[in-house]
């Protein structure tokens, strides 16, 4: 249960927010979608619960996980069930879920928090008052959410009142310390505390078609927000008018508002019917979904490198083999910058090595806020040409401020180790801070390099990856300690 209507009556803001998502929903739905892979999308489950039987277990928390990656890659089992009238109507939202490997500060998760509370039952007792959101703070009884631009948060938990909600989702334009989706601990799932006719998983496939900007397939106009029978919309072109929700499993055809021969769409996760009922998302809910992961969530359905962010040329001519690339806020306006680095002609942090007609290595930086349109540096550096066996990086090696050239000469070293030297960016590289062999032996063309601080020490490491010939027919991954 979602009532878009109820929150533009009482939510101060939400209107302008929402006005904003349409607005973009309409120009991404007129677009090309830019997305052709599986949306990967990171869940943390937060099970807040006051009596044992309510904790529920990791056996029925993974059921839901497989049901939402059926429902939401048309692979579900019963999807055969849509009446023939309906079935070209059905759409793929290629999204999958999976639990958290990684919580907030990087330290590894199973994906699951487990919160007991002495509150009884977070209660629901009218549609005109506030959703009970104790569950989602930890102050107040629950747990707090992981960040909402990282993670699906899924909070289940017992519901009472006099609503007895399934569960509900937060729309987009509200609160990130709310955002995700509530779902009872007797509609979570399969098997253990899910409960018939609501115990095949498809509340949570209801709610977070909400939270991924659907509304209800009858769109609201039976009383519970605003207007009258069957002149509601659920902005989806493909889907009948509908006059209300439908419950348990109705028969096809079910007709109302004149939406003959074929009725309602009452197989739709977006209606209300009995989980064994809904099978099937729309295209244009798709659509819907696609518009969303590409906008106000896109952040999440990046998370696994699936999805761009940016297509666009940049201000660099045509580059080759004697071009290396990096990026860093170079010039601290909050935004990553494309640093070229031309080893024989330049690059964006643009590093090029050789062939640039100074005798040495060049930087040339292109600005990220210019959509890397316009150059912030353009320098040779303190380096001779380099080739092949150098490879670079950019961290901020001494803490001021700036990010510094980090070189790594992979062999010919003499000392039979990997060598890295640091160029000072205060200097814009014509300085030279450090020098020096490294624990990882003489490396060649099956390594790439970079640097981060992966300890958490607030000093960069050099992370060395190679890419074949490991003997693990795997690629490998090497930390070594800045």
């Amino acid at each position: 249960m979602s009532d878009p209507h109820h929150l533009l009556a009482t939510v101060p803001g939400y209107k302008s927010a929402r006005q904003f998502v349409e607005q973009f929903n309409l120009v991404a739905r007129e677009s090309p979608s830019l997305r052709t892979a599986v949306a990967q999308i990171p869940v943390v489950v937060h099970v807040v619960w006051n009596k044992p039987e309510q904790n529920i277990s990791q056996a029925q928390i993974d059921s839901q996980i497989s049901v939402l990656n059926d429902d939401f890659n048309a692979a579900n089992s019963d999807l055969s069930k849509v009446p023939a009238a309906f079935r070209p109507l059905v759409g793929n939202p290629l999204i999958r879920f999976f639990l958290a490997k990684r919580d907030p500060e990087g330290k590894s998760t199973v994906g699951v928090t487990r919160t007991q509370t002495a509150i009884i039952s977070f209660d629901h007792n009218s549609a005109t008052d506030p959703l009970d959101q104790r569950m989602k703070f930890t102050a107040q009884g629950g747990t707090d959410g992981w960040p909402s631009d990282r993670y699906l948060n899924i909070w289940v938990c017992k519901q009472g009142g006099l609503q007895s909600l399934l569960g509900f989702a937060q729309f987009l334009g509200l609160s990130a310390t709310t955002d995700g989706v509530v779902i009872s601990h007797t509609a979570f799932g399969k098997g253990g505390t899910a409960t018939s006719p609501f115990d095949l998983g498809r509340t949570a496939s209801h709610e977070i078609g909400h939270w991924l900007n659907l509304l209800h397939i009858w769109g609201d106009d039976d009383g519970w927000g605003a207007g009258l029978l069957c002149s509601g919309t659920d902005l989806c072109d493909d889907t009948p008018n509908q006059a209300i929700p439908n419950r348990g499993g109705p028969a096809f055809p079910h007709i109302t508002c004149r939406n003959g021969p074929n009725g309602d769409l009452f197989m739709n996760y977006m209606d209300y019917s009995d989980d064994a009922t809904t099978v099937m998302f729309t295209k244009g809910q798709v659509a819907r979904m696609d518009a969303t992961l590409s906008g106000p969530r896109a952040s999440l359905a990046g998370s696994n490198f699936q999805n761009f962010i940016l297509h666009t040329g940049t201000a660099l001519h045509n580059t080759d083999e004697t071009f290396d690339f990096a990026m860093t806020d170079w010039n601290g306006d909050g935004r990553p910058d494309l640093v070229a680095i031309k080893k024989s002609n330049t690059d964006l942090v643009a590093i090029k090595k050789s062939n640039t007609g100074t005798n040495s290595t060049e930087i040339h930086i292109l600005s990220s806020a210019s959509n890397f349109q316009s150059f912030i540096l353009q320098t040779s550096t303190a380096l001779h040409n380099t080739d092949e066996t150098f490879a670079f990086a950019m961290a901020d090696w001494n803490g001021d401020g700036r990010s510094d050239l980090i070189v790594i000469e992979k062999t010919n070293t003499g000392t039979n180790s990997t060598e890295t030297l640091i160029f000072s960016g205060v200097s814009n590289y014509q300085s030279l801070l450090a020098q020096t062999s490294t624990a990882l032996h003489n490396s060649d063309k099956t390594f790439d390099f970079a640097m981060t601080d992966w300890d958490r020490n607030g000093h960069p490491d050099l992370v060395a990856i190679k890419k074949r010939n490991t003997g693990t027919n795997s690629t490998e991954l090497h930390i070594i300690a800045g």
